[in-house]
């Protein structure tokens, strides 16, 4: 017979052990099981599973409560994923774990106080059974009633079970209505009815959901909609169809010789690692689609990453364009519960060819796996260093595709120093395309605000003129700042004081719309202080820009001018950007102003203009990546213009234009600034010629914050033979009322300082104040 010893991860803890539980039957890696950890009742994962013959070898190990899985829906390659990413980010393998399987996934417990003696009090008439609840309030409540059940239970004359079940969230795709006909003649033909109320109310609300249709009109079913279906006059679609019609559909365009070589390269190269380096506008997505196109006919399934949600939406449409035949999902955290769910249960049944979706994607069990995209792949917004578990989501595709026997391909027009050295040395078949499929790489003048007359106290006379002579030619305008709000501080103007947020160590930012303060890190909004708090002056004055002030400048100087602005504000959510992006491409929209999230991949044919408020203040940040940081910025910006029917011209304000990032991103000359950064990080020793390891000690007290962080250095000292710089205050030293210090090592051998750094912070027993991680962006 036998037993098997089960090595699990249980799930969502924040715990870096793994634990062994006993079954007495035979069970498969990535199942999961109900176990009783230090008393409570939680789920865990099997890692593992060892059969052992004799009962003597499982005497001390606690046996499993149930199975919740009658199959494994994650396999062996997901497993050893999960571990590995554990490991190389020192990540809690239970919160690791639990990132295979989708929110909204609860399991569901119902404890029963079962009657085993006639002396057991609290049972009522012929009752064999109560709820636990009910039967500590029965015994009087609280800790009185929970000491005496344990009173019982000791005697014997009770006894506790614990049935449960998985709750998932229900699969239901919301409907969205379109009106499908020119319907003016027709509602001068209909009488007064439900359905002309409908047609009515569709003329101002086009693509509103089913639901809030319903809702607004106080319709009692769907009958009425689906009549109007049955005559054509409107159309409903899936929710996550909508974009189906957010570009006009083109033809399979012909490759140039460039593209066509890169596809060519990938396609027969024995190396299953490529980055593409294609300037702006160089055709890369069509690159990735033939590319594609080969593996889904191979009956190979496809994972298309994007840093950001803001990007799904116009590249979803391309897919499903282009991909008709195959099953396309898109898998991200603005998702419903119901809608990640579904689309995970798709995946696991294999029903889906295409996923296209951000980092949380990396963790759908995909089976028969062949090629994965990572799109952008220099974007910060794939790592995650927020909330545990840290990772970086670049490396964690490149692993996955290991282990699936697949193809990864990373994509760029400004690739990370760190991936394009990697290309350089060969790990990477490197490909480069160096001109635009259509029209040319915009023209960028640099506007020394040292020198030239401004109109304001934001735009130069130039970017005025340029923007002046774009509107009259009916080209769009984006002008990014790298700031939201309006004023991004406000000062005592006698003393000097900068009015910042209590919790955090940050000058906290004044809003237009809310006439508030508020602060970007932990959410305190306070009003405007009528005087100083240190010298008492009444005359607090306000300093700087960010998108709100950018925004009412732009109608100031040019009224009537339809402006959209994009940023964190204004854009939260996924419906909001929709709606954003659809208003560009139908041109109704003649000023764009935002914040990064109008530099990142849109491909608008309209954009004749581009202007470049303040990026100054990012070359002087404290961090290795500063420059690579603004050439990167700069580079993606300016592919916004010039990318249709105008010619593309981008205006730089800024105080420093001799700064080499910028001069070399003012020629679009990425390999000449790769040469130049890679040979001052080899002097400095950082990437790609060292790993980084970054250890935050915090603390509510900055003194015993402090002397952690000193009693960390110091162990470390001792573990490993990196160089160690630190500690040192935290850029923003005070952050949600917490004190932080840093710790930076540069390493030479990840594994074994990982290992070093993993045994002094188990020794400390400090993991409550400790946050590693491995190669930040930032």
């Amino acid at each position: 017979m036998g037993y098997y010893i089960l090595e699990t991860a249980v799930l969502g803890l924040p715990i870096r052990e793994t634990f062994d539980y006993v079954a007495g039957s035979e069970m498969k890696i990535g199942q999961r099981v109900i176990v009783d950890f230090a008393g409570r009742i939680e789920t865990a994962v099997i890692l593992n599973v060892r059969k052992v013959e004799t009962k003597e070898e499982i005497e001390k190990i606690k046996p499993i409560l149930g199975i919740l899985d009658e199959r494994n829906l994650i396999d062996v390659k997901d497993v050893a994923l999960g571990r590995k990413v554990a490991e190389s980010f020192l990540s809690p393998i239970g919160k690791v774990m639990e990132l295979f399987f989708p929110p909204g996934m609860e399991l569901k417990l119902k404890e029963m106080v079962i009657k085993k003696s006639e002396m057991a009090p609290g049972f009522e008439g012929n009752e064999t059974a109560v709820e636990k609840s009910k039967y500590v309030a029965r015994l009087g409540g609280g800790r009185r009633g929970n000491a005496t059940l344990m009173k019982l239970l000791k005697l014997g004359v009770v006894d506790i079970t614990v049935s449960y079940r998985l709750k998932t969230p229900k699969i239901k795709k919301e409907k969205v209505v379109y009106l499908n006909a020119d319907i003016g003649e027709i509602l001068k033909n209909m009488k007064p009815s439900r359905k002309r109320t409908v047609l009515e109310y569709l003329l101002m609300n086009d693509g509103v959901s089913v639901k809030k249709l319903r809702k607004d009109l106080n319709l009692k079913d769907s009958r009425v909609l689906k009549d109007l279906e049955k005559f054509g006059y409107i159309r409903m679609v899936d929710e996550d169809e909508r974009m189906e019609g957010y570009f006009e559909s083109f033809p399979k365009p012909l490759l140039t010789s460039s593209q066509r070589k890169v596809v060519d390269r990938i396609l027969s190269s024995k190396n299953r690692k490529h980055l593409v380096y294609g300037v702006t506008g160089s055709g890369k997505t069509e690159i990735y689609f033939r590319v594609m196109e080969k593996f889904l006919h191979d009956g190979k399934n496809v994972l298309y990453l994007v840093p950001e949600i803001s990007l799904t939406p116009q590249l979803l449409a391309r897919v499903r364009d282009r991909f008709r035949g195959y099953e396309v999902g898109v898998y991200h955290s603005d998702l419903k519960k119901s809608e990640r769910f579904g689309l995970w249960m798709d995946v696991v049944e294999n029903r889906v060819r295409i996923i296209v979706g951000t980092r949380s994607s990396l963790w759908l069990p995909i089976r028969n796996l062949g090629l994965i995209i990572v799109d952008e792949e220099q974007d910060e917004s794939y790592y995650q260093g927020d909330m545990e578990p840290i990772y970086d989501g670049v490396k964690v595709a490149e692993w996955k595709a290991e282990l699936s026997d697949g193809v990864i391909v990373f994509g760029s027009a400004t690739p990370r120093v760190s991936a394009f050295f990697l290309g350089k040395i060969g790990k990477y078949d490197l490909h480069e395309i160096h001109e635009r499929v259509m029209g040319k790489l915009p023209k960028i003048e640099i506007v020394d605000l040292r020198l030239e007359e401004k109109y304001g106290s934001i735009f130069s006379k130039k970017l005025v003129d340029a923007m002046e002579k774009s509107l009259k030619i009916g080209g769009q305008i984006i002008l990014f700042s790298n700031r939201k709000g309006f004023f991004p501080y406000v000062m005592c103007g006698n003393c000097g004081y900068i009015h910042r947020c209590r919790n955090c160590d940050v000058a906290m930012t004044y809003h237009f719309e809310t006439r508030s303060l508020r602060c970007h890190y932990c959410g305190r909004e306070e009003s405007v202080p009528k005087s100083c708090p240190i010298c008492g002056s009444r005359e607090m004055v306000s300093r700087g820009f960010g998108t709100e002030r950018v925004e009412r400048e732009v109608l100031r100087i040019f009224p009537g001018v339809r402006v959209l602005r994009m940023d964190r504000d204004r854009i939260k959510n996924l419906s909001d950007l929709t709606t954003a992006l659809e208003l560009i491409k139908d041109q109704k929209v003649d000023v764009v102003v935002g914040t990064r999230m109008v530099t990142k991949g849109l491909d608008f044919p309209n954009i004749s203009l581009v202007g470049v408020l303040n990026v100054d203040q990012l070359l002087n940040f404290p961090d290795y990546r500063a420059s690579e940081r603004i050439f990167e910025l700069l580079a993606q910006v300016a592919g916004r213009s010039g990318r249709g029917r105008f010619e593309g011209t981008v205006i730089l304000q800024t105080h420093n234009p001799d700064a080499f990032p910028i001069k070399f991103a003012v020629n679009h000359d990425y390999p000449s600034f790769y040469y130049r950064e890679v040979k001052n990080r080899e002097e400095l020793n950082y990437p790609p010629f060292s790993e980084l390891v970054r250890i935050t000690v915090s603390h509510p007290q900055p003194e015993d914050a402090k002397r952690m962080a000193m009693d960390v250095k110091h162990s470390l000292l001792d573990e490993i033979g990196s160089e160690i710089l630190g500690p040192v205050e935290a850029l923003i030293f005070k952050l949600r009322g917490i004190y932080r210090y840093r710790i930076l090592i540069k390493s030479m051998n990840l594994a074994k300082d990982l290992d070093g750094v993993r045994n002094v912070v188990n020794s400390m027993n400090l993991w409550k104040h400790i946050k590693v991680e491995v190669n930040p962006p930032v």
